[in-house]
C-alpha cells in the first residue's frame, strides 16, 4: 500500500497569492541591485593595478635603457671594426 503525503507550500512559496507576486518582485529587484560592481570594489582594483604599474615602470625603464646601451655598444664595436 502507497501512501501520498500531501505537501502544502508555505505562504511565502505560494506565487497566486498577493504576497506571493510582492515576493517575486522583490527576489527579482535584489538580482538587478546586485549585477554590478561597487564604488570600493572599482577603487581597490584600481590601487592594486596603480600599485602592480607603479611597481614594474622602473623595471621597464632600466631594461630599455640596458638595450639601448647594447645596441650602442654593438654599433661602436662594428664601427671600430670597419675603421680598422
Amino acid at each position: 500500500m502507497i501512501f501520498i503525503r500531501e505537501t502544502r507550500a508555505l505562504p511565502w512559496m505560494e506565487l497566486n497569492t498577493e504576497n506571493g507576486r510582492d515576493m517575486r518582485k522583490k527576489l527579482s529587484a535584489n538580482k538587478n541591485r546586485n549585477s554590478g560592481f561597487t564604488l570600493i570594489e572599482m577603487l581597490i582594483v584600481f590601487a592594486l593595478i596603480g600599485i602592480l604599474v607603479g611597481m614594474g615602470l622602473p623595471q621597464y625603464k632600466y631594461a630599455t635603457k640596458r638595450a639601448r646601451e647594447s645596441v650602442l655598444k654593438e654599433n661602436l664595436f662594428q664601427m671600430r671594426t670597419l675603421i680598422d
